[in-house]
């Protein structure tokens, strides 16, 4: 089996640098990718349905972007179909909003919402976990 696969949906190339660091900190086993749009982002996701290895096990994924934004990806992951539904989404925003917070919540693909910067803590709890159930 290959290495875990952990994908960074940001287009804030500090937060994406810093995120990937710590997640290779908490759990070595993760291979990440950035993707800096959700345009980009989607069209990979099309991709990896061919090629199950290249499915993320994990997302970190903005919900704010120029263009099409976080909950556009959410919108259209549940259209690519239900094997990408195992994808474990948590939700990173430098924006407290409880709106946001509760439209997460209630989503099936979303398992967190996390503030801007993350903290190791979040990491481990994220990545750690991972690690303990494969």
């Amino acid at each position: 089996m290959g290495s875990l696969l952990a994908w960074i949906i940001d287009d804030d190339l500090v937060a994406q640098y810093t995120a990937t660091y710590k997640i290779q900190q908490s759990n070595s086993e993760f291979r990440v990718i950035c993707h800096d749009s959700v345009e980009l982002a989607l069209d990979a996701l099309k991709n990896a349905v061919q090629d199950k290895n290249s499915v993320p096990e994990i997302v970190l994924l903005d919900l704010s972007f120029p263009n099409k934004g976080g909950w556009y990806f959410l919108e259209e992951l549940e259209r690519l179909g239900p094997e990408l539904f195992a994808i474990k989404i948590y939700i990173i925003s430098a924006f407290t909003n409880s709106r946001d917070r509760a439209i997460a919540a209630l989503h099936p693909s979303v398992k967190g919402y996390f503030d801007k910067p993350l903290t190791a803590v979040d990491f481990t709890e994220v990545f750690g976990k991972t690690q303990n159930e494969s």
